[in-house]
């Protein structure tokens, strides 16, 4: 930590100067242009300019030959692309080409603006095409909450109406809410971080980062409960529903009701409601 007196130069222009050994470490030079921010708790950040437009593409090589465990290289995927990953190249042996069409379908249906950009018979090479500004917190939550909500019904309906195609679909539909999902945390581990300007995902409040955290894991958690009841319609006879489906109608009604007031809170941000929701 350093103290700096601030100075006045010309008709009120207040100054500070920078540690030379910060500048050097940062490469600013004379002329080089700096963020000013003003965070919601007063504390005043200065970043260099290059340093939020132009990011440091992180690198990672991940060698699938050490990892005889396929869901451990999944793992091992997502907690580098969560922590902000841009290129990743996963190298795995010539003979398992089944395996790299696993992670690439992986990819595709988990992981938003991940793509291949190079691949060979025993390497793949993927970058993330996707601006943190494109697809902010916002956006996310709103087609998270409505993909969701769409799923309850659908996995209801597919449970009293034996429509296993429906089912099929919400579980499909499943892909998608976990790819919003972890582009959602992928933003805010970013922004917490400091590598993203929080205003840029749509925070008002760097604070606002755990509740954003956890409003998207209960939106995911609601897809996890409604591909359960999906999966529950594919597999159970209808003969062990029919005794049951009067009091399954009764209840899925509440279900609904309440799935669609926690979403209509989210959008208006009453707390009245939410606590009429909550009662």
């Amino acid at each position: 930590m350093e103290v700096r007196i601030v100075q006045e130069t010309g008709r009120g222009t207040l100054t500070i100067s920078i540690p030379k050994r910060w500048a050097k470490r940062l490469g600013l030079k004379k002329g080089s242009r700096v963020i000013l921010e003003l965070t919601s708790d007063d504390t005043l950040l200065v970043k260099p300019e290059h340093y939020i437009e132009m990011p440091e593409i992180q690198n990672v090589l991940i060698n699938a030959t050490e990892i005889n465990n396929k869901e451990v290289l999944v793992r091992e995927i997502v907690s580098r692309y969560l922590s902000g990953c841009d290129a990743l190249e996963i190298v795995y042996p010539r003979s398992e080409q089944e395996l790299a069409r696993e992670i690439k379908q992986f990819i595709k249906s988990k992981l938003i603006g991940l793509e291949v950009i190079e691949e060979t018979s025993n390497h793949i090479v993927l970058k993330n095409l996707v601006k943190h500004n494109e697809l902010p917190l916002n956006k996310i939550v709103e087609k998270m909450s409505y993909t969701a909500l769409f799923m309850v019904k659908d996995a209801i309906d597919s449970l009293l109406l034996g429509d296993k195609v429906l089912a099929s679909s919400v579980l499909e539909r499943d892909d998608e809410l976990d790819r919003f999902y972890f582009y959602a945390i992928r933003q805010l581990k970013q922004a917490i971080a400091g590598k993203i300007r929080y205003s840029e995902i749509g925070l008002q409040r760097i604070e606002n980062a755990l509740d954003y955290r956890l409003l998207v894991k209960s939106l995911e958690r609601i897809g996890d409960h409604a591909s359960r009841i999906a999966n529950i319609s594919l597999e159970i006879e209808r003969k062990n529903l029919d005794s049951i489906k009067s009091i399954l109608k009764s209840y899925s009604k509440d279900v609904i009701e309440i799935v669609e007031d926690t979403i209509n809170v989210i959008r208006e941000k009453d707390r009245d409601e939410a606590h009429r929701v909550i009662n």
